[in-house]
């Protein structure tokens, strides 16, 4: 019984994230297609690990031992 709602859950937030897709592609002039690449970019952008913080952290790291 919970698998049922749940699909249902995901469809109704499917639907939703469509609509926002259409709705954001049509004012900024896009595709929706185009839209989904702009935030999966946006999305690796903002998960890409800084090298800078990574680099400071590991020396932190090293000073604490």
């Amino acid at each position: 019984m919970g698998g049922k709602k749940s699909r249902v859950r995901s469809f109704k937030c499917d639907e939703v994230l469509w609509q926002a897709l259409q709705d954001a592609a049509d004012r900024g002039g896009r595709t929706v297609s185009d839209q989904i690449r702009f935030l999966l970019e946006i999305g690796l952008c903002l998960r890409e690990p800084d090298p800078t913080v990574g680099a400071a952290k590991a020396r932190e790291a090293g000073r604490r031992k």
